[in-house]
């Protein structure tokens, strides 16, 4: 353990020895082409290529320098490491209230996502965002347990306009929402019947707020007590894979609905 710590400080103490591995991990580099690449003195390339070389993570070919098997192996590790590092960043406090459990994929995924928070002086940008990511599709697929008046107007508006398809799948906890604020308005009343848009209950459990859009996938997030925390605005492929494949295996079990009352939450006591 303490020498692979050690290697890690090693790494740690300069950018420059990451820049380089990474860049002979790539490919075989003379000198002045990582000179070129790295913007780093000769001196300090001469430097990194010496004390990699002692760890054999590099080695000598011609001119070139190129990474071993050995320098392969830590360069794929330390960039699972970064990018777990990198997500961890992005994510902090609302990585607590992610459906981890559901997910096939690491978090590191999640990296690269925008992520949207509430604040005092707008705390309705979450949804103002979701109804923003779907505004921007031709065509999405939703699961949901929870209702957003912004984003129903938003997909009413542009189916109305031929200029999207939808398939909704919604847990009975959204008809729960809706008795609770007293009933709906006009535009999602109008979207059950429409063309171009389909609605399904999920007779069940749906920990999620998942939006496949057209570029991406947007995911919602709540707190225990269902308050919107955060939106993230996902682009990675591993993760919009995972989201189609989640969305057709809860759709699958779900029930077509034809009008409002098949909204309803079935009564099992009946």
């Amino acid at each position: 353990m303490d020498e692979a710590l050690e290697a890690a400080e090693f790494l740690a103490r300069s950018e420059n020895r990451v820049a380089a591995l990474f860049e002979l991990r790539d490919r075989a580099q003379t000198r002045a082409e990582l000179r070129e690449k790295t913007g780093m003195s000769q001196v300090t390339i001469g430097r990194i290529l010496e004390a990699l070389e002692d760890r054999r993570w590099i080695e000598a070919d011609g001119e070139a320098y190129r990474t071993t098997a050995v320098g392969d192996m830590v360069a794929e590790s330390l960039d699972g490491f970064l990018d777990a590092l990198a997500a961890a960043e992005t994510l902090g406090d609302i990585a607590r209230w992610l459906p981890t459990e559901e997910y096939d994929f690491g978090l590191d995924r999640l990296a690269d996502a925008d992520v949207i928070r509430p604040g005092p002086t707008d705390p309705n940008v979450t949804l103002r965002t979701a109804a923003e990511q779907v505004a921007e599709s031709d065509h999405v697929q939703i699961l949901t347990h929870a209702f957003s008046t912004m984003v129903t107007d938003v997909i009413h508006e542009r189916v109305t306009a031929g200029e999207m398809t939808a398939e909704c799948v919604f847990s009975p906890a959204v008809y729960e929402a809706l008795e609770r604020a007293g009933g709906v308005n006009d535009e999602f009343l109008a979207l059950i019947d429409a063309d171009g848009v389909t609605f399904y209950r999920y007779d069940g459990e749906v920990p999620h707020v998942l939006a496949i859009l057209d570029d991406g996938v947007g995911i919602g997030v709540d707190d225990e007590e269902g308050l919107p925390r955060a939106v993230l605005d996902v682009f990675d492929p591993v993760v919009r894979e995972w989201a189609a494949e989640t969305f057709e295996r809860y759709r699958a079990d779900a029930v077509l609905v034809e009008d409002y009352d098949d909204l309803a939450p079935v009564d099992n006591d009946e």
